[in-house]
């Protein structure tokens, strides 16, 4: 569905940011972004 594209698409951007706080952005795959997931859902269910 598009809510579940949304999500996924919003999940992706924020393990992202988490990401390049951490690491900075130089160099950054998209296996780098998975032990960002759970804080971000965790974050999600916060709101």
């Amino acid at each position: 569905t598009v809510d579940a594209a949304t999500l996924g698409v919003w999940l992706h951007a924020r393990a992202g940011e988490e990401v390049k706080t951490e690491l900075g952005d130089a160099g950054m795959i998209a296996s780098d972004l998975l032990p960002a997931l759970p804080k971000v859902i965790k974050g999600l269910k916060e709101i």
